[in-house]
């Protein structure tokens, strides 16, 4: 089957549910680092971090809310559909490996 014939359908949920796991990762992002002293993997993100929590939440929200506004904005074209589907897998993969990752700082105490 050819490409020009997937169906997406992304909607205005869907772009709820990326920023619930935008702030789960923030949530994440900041408890790890603080109490267990887990770095962040974007070198960006650890810059910001390094600087004050505010300053990553603030960054964090701008990009993303930014994203959110623009995939949203043209949430009928083709290239946003498609960008709000691998924003939400990464985001998903993200969020699972939060997940992980606290299973994992558990079952060293």
């Amino acid at each position: 089957m050819p490409l020009k014939h997937l169906k997406l359908n992304f909607k205005d949920t869907h772009l709820k549910v990326i920023m619930i796991l935008v702030l789960i990762d923030i949530l994440s992002t900041l408890t790890w680092y603080y109490f267990l002293e887990v770095k962040e993997w974007n070198p960006l993100m650890d810059l910001a971090l390094s600087n004050s929590p505010m300053s990553f939440v603030v960054a964090k929200l701008s990009i993303s809310f930014f994203t959110i506004y623009i995939l949203s904005k043209y949430m009928s074209k083709r290239i946003s559909q498609v960008g709000i589907g691998l924003v939400l897998c990464l985001y998903s993969v993200v969020t699972v490996l939060h997940y992980f990752v606290f299973l994992f700082l558990l079952s060293n105490f």
